[in-house]
């Protein structure tokens, strides 16, 4: 799939700083994560010396728990699995202890959600400082146990039992390390950080069934300094969220996050961030150097970026940048909605999603799925501000007449609010712009942008409503053999008195179409 991404050197780069985000701060974090700090060294406690069985026959969470608790005990040290199959319920991690797995060594979880005992984690940390999990090492955890299996899927497999959540967790833990391991299979979410400082997870494969309900990869929940790095990324549900799931304000922040160096693929959303953000702030993320891809070409992966606030959270100072996507129905979807969980209304009070910064992307469309560009909503009530987006490039397939839309003009096309319910991409209809469709919001930047469809499409290239503070330059939008289309059919603007757009033809590379900008 390579091969249908342009180099990363291809893209425009513009240094000119426009964004208020902390830069310099959050990468002097990330070289920070590089090293942090793993457990003490001390004498290895090998596993078989607590009467682990290397064939995987038998129970082996008894011995494995007696070496970490003999570990701890001892200062810290090395928990050495060597090569082998063992099979494992819920261990529980504890200080200065690292997890070293051997070449050649395998995991294997429970079958059935009554075997993970006492909790329900396969591995688990909480409250504990300096631990480390590090590979190589395979670890299954035998979802397909967990769902009903149909051939020929377009849609979640139904569940069969309850699942545990997440396989791995670390709960207000810091100095955290996952290194080098693999989850094949997990049942749900693969990995979780939550309510945890100073976590590294750094060249980690996951691979869960592409239609296994809830199969989330690495979701960090009101977690601070994290490094996501050079990680392979391949689930049902969301690869990566960050999301701030506990209802009390002072417990729920999420800051100081940097994912870069990463292969994800999903039919859902690449990166989500803020979809559970129930009060609280999410903020300082750098999503960098990624590459995303769909499940399936025809079908298409929801968004490579996916940035939202549902439920009163905020979500602020994010730096999207040098992301290449293969097959996205919406490289980018901004919602801003009112859903309320975890408030005490009705009435309930939305969020804020601000100060965003999205540039160096590269992006092509679905073959047959409908397809809805980039998308920024806000609400009615409150508008999302100060959102940047420069230095893009997005392919859609195109091919869509008034008869696909059921208007005969973009006028007539009405798109819901539906403040209240899930985001989707696909949750208001037809969207009236093939390139970007903004609304409820304000400080707007658009900068370098190609919206180049492989086929005629009769919406504009971008609509805007109530939308203020915007700023277009060198817009380029057209498709192949655009010969009847007028500047002024390009752009469509309600509610929006104070924007004002020309457009001028198109004489550059790629030829044909019009160049959009503002005075």
């Amino acid at each position: 799939m390579n091969a249908l991404l342009p180099p990363a050197s291809s893209a425009p780069h513009c240094r000119r700083r426009l964004h208020p985000l902390r830069l310099s701060a959050l990468w002097l974090l990330a070289t920070l994560l590089f090293t942090a700090p793993a457990a003490r060294a001390a004498a290895p406690f090998n596993i078989l010396s607590y009467g682990a069985d290397v064939t995987g026959r038998t129970w082996s969470t008894t011995a494995v728990q007696k070496a970490i608790d003999a570990c701890t005990a001892a200062g810290g040290g090395n928990v050495v699995f060597p090569p082998g199959r063992y099979r494992l319920s819920m261990v529980s991690l504890k200080d200065n202890v690292t997890l070293l797995f051997e070449k050649e060594s395998f995991v294997d979880g429970p079958r059935l959600y009554s075997e993970y005992t006492p909790l329900k984690f396969l591995f688990r940390a909480a409250y504990v400082t300096n631990v480390v999990m590090r590979g190589p090492v395979i670890i299954n955890g035998q979802g397909s146990n967990y769902w009903n299996v149909v051939p020929n899927p377009t849609t979640w497999y139904s569940s069969r039992q309850s699942a545990p959540v997440p396989l791995v967790q670390f709960r207000s833990c810091s100095n955290v390390v996952v290194d080098g391991i693999t989850i094949v299979n997990s049942p749900s979410w693969a990995l979780s950080p939550y309510t945890s400082t100073n976590v590294t997870i750094r060249n980690v494969t996951i691979i869960n069934d592409l239609y296994g309900p809830n199969t989330d990869g690495i979701n960090v929940c009101q977690s601070k300094n994290v490094l996501i790095t050079g990680c392979r990324v391949s689930t049902g549900d969301d690869p990566i969220a960050i999301k701030n799931m506990d209802t009390v304000a002072a417990d729920n922040y999420s800051s100081n996050i940097t994912i870069t160096n990463c292969d994800l693929t999903s039919p859902s959303y690449s990166l989500k961030i803020g979809t559970e953000s129930r009060v609280g702030v999410i903020e300082n993320v750098i999503y960098t150097d990624c590459r995303t891809y769909p499940h399936r070409p025809d079908l298409g992966n929801h968004s490579g970026i996916a940035l939202q606030s549902m439920d009163g959270g905020i979500l602020r100072n994010v730096r999207v940048t040098r992301i290449q996507s293969v097959g996205v129905r919406s490289p980018i979807f901004i919602r801003l909605g009112n859903r309320g969980v975890g408030q005490a209304g009705p009435p309930f009070t939305p969020g804020k999603i601000q100060d965003i910064l999205i540039e160096d992307v590269y992006a092509t469309g679905v073959s047959t799925n409908r397809e809805f560009g980039i998308q920024i909503h806000g609400l009615p009530s409150t508008t999302v501000s100060n959102i940047h987006l420069r230095n893009i490039t997005i392919i859609p397939r195109g091919d869509v007449r008034f008869s696909h839309l059921g208007v005969t003009n973009i006028a007539q096309l009405v798109v819901p609010e539906k403040e209240a319910d899930y985001p989707s991409v696909d949750m208001f209809g037809w969207i009236p712009a093939f390139g970007l469709f903004c609304r409820h919001a304000q400080a707007i930047t658009l900068q370098n942008l190609n919206l180049l469809p492989q086929n005629p499409d009769v919406r504009p290239a971008l609509a805007f409503n109530d939308v203020s503070g915007l700023s277009i330059s060198n817009v380029v939008a057209g498709y192949p053999n655009m010969t009847n289309r007028t500047g002024a059919s390009m752009y469509f603007v309600t509610n929006s008195p104070s924007i004002t757009i020309s457009a001028t033809t198109n004489l550059t590379i790629p030829p044909g179409g019009y160049i959009l900008s503002t005075p």
